[in-house]
């Protein structure tokens, strides 16, 4: 039988931390215990945003972890149900369940979409304006890298790179006249990269401005 006194007495937490990274995905965790020292099994239920049902996970666990890999669910908002069961070494009329849900986490497998607004130059500098944005997740991080160049940090024009759509221009106030490549790389909460970059062309040695050929895509 479900008692509500039992998951007071059982579960003394849940969690679901989503990692910065998109190789692992999201690490559940959970801390339950009996009192009677009876082992017990769970069950996990998932619910999206906006969704009214919870649906099966994965259930008979022994362990209180569960890793949810990256991709297993489509990108979005969710919560996780976790039952608890003592079921396993008590006759069904004694046997008692309790149940936690988590705090909401986000799933998100897709890179940002990097794109290039404009790109110029002149005989001494270049100017390349950028434009990046996540459907799931906020953006924490950009960083961009001249031809092989170790990478730089990219503040967005706003001043700091922490929402689903910002916009970033470059500019470099020094650089020779010869054709150089600018690459954009911009990182989700999740840590899924986008990558864009602009061509800068060769200028005429008397100088003048010409605008940069870019094109833009996104990988992970």
């Amino acid at each position: 039988a479900t008692s509500a006194g039992g998951a007071s007495r059982i579960f003394s937490g849940v969690s679901a931390t989503a990692r910065a990274n998109p190789s692992r995905g999201v690490d559940l965790s959970w801390l339950a215990s009996d009192p009677d020292q009876d082992e017990l099994t769970y069950a996990l239920y998932f619910r999206g945003e906006g969704e009214m049902e919870w649906k099966l996970l994965q259930d008979d666990l022994q362990q209180n972890y569960f890793q949810l890999s990256s991709g297993a669910l489509p990108d979005g908002t969710y919560r996780v149900r976790v039952v608890a069961s003592d079921a396993g070494q008590n006759p069904a009329a004694t046997a008692m369940t309790a149940e936690r849900i988590s705090a909401p986490f986000i799933m998100d497998a897709t890179p940002p979409q990097v794109e290039v607004l404009s790109a110029s130059r002149t005989a001494s500098g270049a100017t390349v304006r950028f434009r990046a944005s996540d459907g799931a997740s906020v953006l924490t991080r950009a960083e961009y890298a001249l031809d092989a160049a170790d990478p730089q940090l990219a503040l967005s024009d706003d001043g700091i790179v922490d929402s689903q759509q910002e916009t970033f221009t470059v500019q470099l106030p020094s650089v020779d006249g010869q054709e150089h490549l600018l690459t954009l790389r911009v990182y989700d909460f999740t840590g899924n990269m986008g990558v864009a970059k602009a061509i800068l062309p060769a200028v005429a040695s008397q100088g003048g401005t010409r605008p940069g050929a870019a094109s833009g895509g996104a990988t992970r």
